[in-house]
């Protein structure tokens, strides 16, 4: 059997629900899971809500948000929450983004890292993801806390990894800022994603985390197919196969196919890939986060803190109480470890992780004194793009050869990128309006 629809949408993410909510009625989002989110869904584990991973919505365009709440019939529950993160190294720790925080670091290390900022106030980075890093703040930052982290987020050599796709999440403060900060550290800095928001609906609410938005923007979905698998794709035919519980079916997308599935994972379903894009490999990361239920007192550390440190398993601890008070019971309070793994080593062993996990959340002082009830892991693979030497072109030839054919890959994963979700939500949105229009 084939049905048909103007635009088949593969992936119920962010991005793709805001395609389907963009184009409107003619729009059908093929789902591979029981739930739509992708990754923006929160798991309750014994009474303690979880999300899969650290998200906050960040609003840089009031248009965006306007969009967005115009979209969605029912409460998002968004209310404002500044992300008060913090960095911990062996001079101190000090508020995030440490660049526009210096006046808190041990004193020595806050001179040298000033120093190191007017050192390289003329200089020209090179193609590298190390050489733009010095470039912007310096040999001493670069040692304290930008080269050892990525290093440890990446999992590779930072000289093999090409900076020009993320550089819009790097922020380099003017000499006269660094020094203000260092000279009344005890002021605030504004920074790229200080107006954050996140769902808080009331106590008696069914769902809590960001899935209260995934779910509301899957109520303003025309047609939502969960539990539909797509299996093959023939770009000639127009053709998607579709697997279900019941059965395989055939859907026939008329205009076009947009995409939200990982970039090569929707090339992997196509028949007659070009051998050059057949042999395509992208680079990815993938993220363990490991979900700790704690009994105590809830802490006051921040919403979350960043770990340079190599001996540290974990690149991020991040205290969801913060969030929202009501995502554990009163007795206690849920702790998220983000644990980042290379796609070609695959994720750690869980019941080793979680052990590893707990001894280091204890060492560094982040249980305060609470007691773990339990623990779970939950794996996000793809979590990062790894955007090596060579990965860009790799990219464009295969995104070219895509739309050519009518499909438009679309979001964080389907277009192989780093970005935000309001970006997400944004992209799609104008991408549904988009082909409506040419209809």
């Amino acid at each position: 059997m084939t049905e048909a629809a103007s635009v088949v949408v593969v992936g119920a993410g962010l991005a793709g629900m805001s395609v389907a909510i963009g184009y409107g009625t003619g729009a059908v989002v093929l789902e591979r899971d029981a739930r739509p989110g992708g990754l923006v869904r929160t798991e309750l584990k014994e009474g303690f809500w979880f999300d899969r991973v650290l998200h906050l919505l960040h609003f840089q365009d009031p248009a965006a948000e306007f969009q967005l709440q115009s979209a969605v019939s029912t409460p998002l529950h968004m209310e404002a929450m500044p992300p008060d993160a913090r960095v911990v190294t062996p001079k101190g720790k000090v508020p995030f983004p440490i660049q526009h925080n210096l006046g808190q670091l041990d004193p020595d290390a806050a001179v040298a890292c000033l120093i190191g900022l007017f050192e390289v106030r003329d200089a020209k980075p090179g193609h590298d993801y190390a050489s733009v890093l010095r470039a912007c703040f310096g040999e001493p930052l670069f040692e304290l806390f930008f080269g050892p982290y990525n290093r440890k987020q990446w999992g590779t050599p930072l000289t093999r990894l090409a900076a020009d796709r993320v550089l819009w999440n790097l922020h380099r403060p003017s000499l006269a800022d660094a020094l203000r900060a260092a000279i009344r550290p005890s002021e605030k800095t504004r920074v790229y994603n200080q107006r954050a928001v996140y769902p808080r609906p009331p106590a008696n609410a069914s769902l809590r985390g960001m899935e209260v938005l995934s779910c509301a923007m899957a109520g303003a979905v025309p047609d939502l197919r969960l539990a539909h698998e797509v299996r093959r794709l023939d770009p000639d035919t127009r053709i998607v196969r579709v697997r279900t519980a019941q059965a395989e079916t055939d859907w026939r997308w008329e205009g076009a196919l947009v995409s939200t599935a990982p970039l090569p994972d929707i090339l992997g379903m196509c028949l007659d890939l070009p051998k050059e894009l057949r042999d395509v490999r992208l680079p990815w990361n993938g993220v363990s986060s490991v979900a700790l239920r704690v009994r105590g007192r809830r802490p006051d550390a921040g919403a979350w803190r960043y770990f340079p440190e190599p001996d540290v398993v974990f690149t991020r601890l991040v205290f969801l109480h913060v969030f929202d008070p009501k995502l554990a019971p009163p007795h206690g309070w849920p702790l998220l470890a983000e644990v980042v793994w290379r796609g070609e080593d695959g994720p750690p062993e869980p019941e080793a992780l979680i052990k590893r996990v707990i001894a280091d959340a204890e060492r560094v002082g982040a249980l305060a004194g609470g007691e773990v009830e339990g623990a779970d892991v939950i794996v996000a693979a793809p979590a990062y793009v790894r955007f090596e030497h060579g990965v860009d072109e790799l990219v464009k030839g295969a995104l070219s050869w895509l739309q050519a054919r009518g499909i438009h890959p679309c979001g964080r994963y389907g277009r192989w990128e780093y970005s935000s979700m309001q970006h997400a939500v944004s992209e799609g949105l104008a991408l549904g309006r988009a082909l409506r229009a040419s209809r």
